[in-house]
């Protein structure tokens, strides 16, 4: 049964943030508004001056359901995702918060009912997340199903290899004001490092919404090196930002390793040498013992991909071991 009367305060607050969704922001909208819980919810939305009809959308729906969808003013411009997503959340106003961007959905309609109830009873906790399903509208490509996580994780697992889909996220609304993100390229990670400093990670294995791969949506439009070089950047702000323990100190620095490796493989893949030398040198100021590992992952990747090693990385491994006994003797 949905509570959802004008007078109740929400105790979860949906986020959903969303720019030229038109073909997906109905799913998105009627996701939030199927769940059947025993609290009120309040579904806030920042459309970000689309140039489609998702505006027009937002604005029926917000008229229909006046008590459950609070529709953020229209702006002049376009904000940008940052900002706009900055703006939502301090709009956020419940015990909760759930995330959702317009262009995925919910598919069970006890998803919120679930997660609440687990962090109503289980105050140490502070996030909790779920498997989802990931279809592609680019390539028609059979779906898949998001990894399978551990059930219980935390901060280290978090930086270790415990990745949490935004759709299927719901955390405890400790803040408030959440201006402080403006400092990171991307919002998801360090929410959730914030998140997991003050509590622990509870996933649930069952698949309760999809996330969709588009043209126009705003991550899967950048190439591999540009998410790369995004994940570092903000992998590299988070260590000076957050006051973290050793042992998180040095899962960061290895994440930041294990990434600096991959740009350096990447930019040689395609010949684009010039930084490639002090790439892999802040890689084994940060763990070089990472670093071997990751060029074996990678190594072992492509020889799934191929048969056989293909010249062009060939020319890739020579280079990447010159450079990289180069600088490990450098620093001895």
């Amino acid at each position: 049964m949905i509570h959802n009367s004008q007078a109740e305060t929400p105790l979860v607050s949906v986020c959903m943030i969303t720019y030229n969704h038109e073909p997906y922001i109905a799913e998105a909208i009627e996701g939030v508004l199927m769940q059947k819980a025993d609290f009120p919810f309040k579904l806030i939305i920042g459309e970000d001056h689309s140039t489609d009809n998702t505006r027009a959308i937002c604005e029926d729906y917000a008229a229909k359901y006046p008590n459950i969808i609070e529709l953020l003013p229209r702006k002049e411009y376009n904000l940008g995702m940052m900002p706009n997503f900055i703006r939502t959340l301090n709009a956020c106003t419940g015990k909760y918060i759930a995330l959702c961007e317009g262009d995925d959905y919910w598919t069970d309609f006890l998803k919120l009912q679930n997660q609440i109830s687990f962090l109503e009873k289980n105050s140490p906790y502070s996030i909790c997340h779920h498997r989802y399903r990931i279809i592609s509208t680019n390539t028609n490509s059979i779906e898949t199903l998001s990894p399978l996580m551990s059930e219980d994780s935390n901060l280290i697992g978090l930086l270790s290899d415990h990745k949490i889909g935004t759709l299927s996220c719901v955390f405890r609304n400790n803040l408030k004001n959440y201006n402080w993100l403006k400092e990171f390229p991307i919002g998801d990670f360090p929410l959730h490092l914030f998140n997991s400093i003050n509590g622990k990670i509870k996933y649930f294995s069952a698949n309760m919404a999809t996330y969709r791969i588009h043209e126009n949506g705003n991550w899967n439009n950048k190439n591999k090196i540009d998410k790369i070089i995004t994940a570092i950047e903000t992998l590299n702000k988070s260590l000076f930002f957050f006051d973290l323990n050793q042992d998180a100190k040095k899962n960061l620095n290895s994440s930041l390793a294990k990434h600096y490796t991959q740009l350096a493989l990447k930019l040689l893949e395609k010949n684009k040498i010039d930084n490639v030398s002090e790439i892999l040198k802040k890689a084994i100021i940060h763990n070089q013992n990472v670093i071997i590992e990751e060029f074996i992952t990678q190594f072992r990747n492509n020889q799934k991909q191929n048969t056989r090693i293909d010249s062009k990385f060939k020319k890739t491994i020579r280079i990447f071991s010159h450079y990289l006994t180069f600088h490990k003797n450098k620093i001895r």
